[in-house]
């Protein structure tokens, strides 16, 4: 059981003497804590009742012994930090665990060829090894050169077999980046480098959506949509029609109006009244005269 910070907040006030209001305290650890009297109540007024502690050498070992708290300053400076890690956590009350904490931050990413990148003032080269991906953990010290497009990823399995959609990326240099799980990190990270973005997702509302409202919002003008070249065609063959039925009403928000360059790719979904899964493009093989990938920006 954790003690609340609200709860613990209070307690640290009544440590230092104070009297607060009863009406102030009202959860079950209050009452069990007055019900062993280790906080007494006290009259004032008319009617008034306050509460206090007699004895703060016995609440601090009753806290101690209960929730592993050795300092309530300790425990609510930890569980107000949003950096804290768990060492941190562990010093407060004995249990990493108090907080939810993310010990890994960051983002996985590959490539189709080999990039030099930086990390920590040192650089190295990112090699494509089918299979295996690079996690990034101290983004806020990685780049990569200016020439680089940053392609974000939003399905899984597209991450995992890129090498079969390598034809819809050959007029860039891309590096992946994927999105699943979403945290922010990748998103930092976009924010403080000077590369082109690229949202490489699904054709349907949602997947404008995650662009419009998680990217290109905050990158502007460095941000741009993945476009098949044959859009309409893919639409036709493999367009999903209950996919188009459940998003229309749930993901077309209004901000999709001020992005002119996805107006005629929502005409042609409200068009065939489908939406497009990317996982379709990890089997399909175009011809060289197709592979170009239009790019909105």
């Amino acid at each position: 059981m954790t003690l609340p910070v609200h709860i613990a907040q209070k307690l640290l006030q009544l440590q230092q003497a104070e009297k607060l209001p009863a009406s102030s305290l009202k959860h079950a650890i209050i009452d069990e804590l007055i019900k062993e009297g280790l906080i007494q109540k006290q009259m004032q007024g008319r009617g008034r009742t306050y509460l206090f502690v007699p004895d703060i050498i016995a609440l601090n070992h009753n806290l101690h012994n209960r929730f592993g708290i050795a300092s309530l300053a300790t425990y609510l400076e930890a569980m107000q930090n949003k950096t804290a890690n768990r060492s941190e956590a562990v010093e407060a009350s004995s249990n990493s665990k108090i907080k939810r904490i993310r010990s890994f931050k960051g983002f996985m990413v590959t490539s189709l060829q080999p990039i030099f990148i930086t990390i920590n003032k040192q650089k190295t080269s990112l090699q494509p090894i089918p299979g295996l991906f690079t996690y990034v953990s101290d983004f806020k010290n990685f780049s990569v050169p200016a020439d680089v497009t940053v392609v974000g990823v939003e399905n899984a399995e597209n991450f995992n077999y890129l090498q079969q959609q390598a034809y819809l990326f050959t007029k860039i240099k891309p590096l992946f980046v994927c999105r699943y799980p979403y945290s922010g990190d990748l998103l930092k990270w976009l924010m403080q480098i000077p590369n082109a973005y690229l949202h490489y997702g699904d054709i349907d509302f949602a997947g404008i959506s995650i662009f419009l409202n998680e990217y290109q919002k905050h990158l502007h003008s460095k941000a741009s949509f993945f476009i098949p070249p044959n859009l309409e065609e893919l639409l036709t063959r493999f367009g999903n029609r209950t996919l188009y039925n459940k998003q229309t009403a749930v993901h077309l928000a209004p901000e999709h109006k001020a992005y002119h360059q996805l107006h005629p790719v929502i005409e042609l979904l409200h068009q065939h009244k489908k939406g497009l899964e990317q996982e379709v493009l990890i089997t399909l093989r175009q011809t060289q005269g197709d592979s170009d990938s239009k790019m909105s920006g």
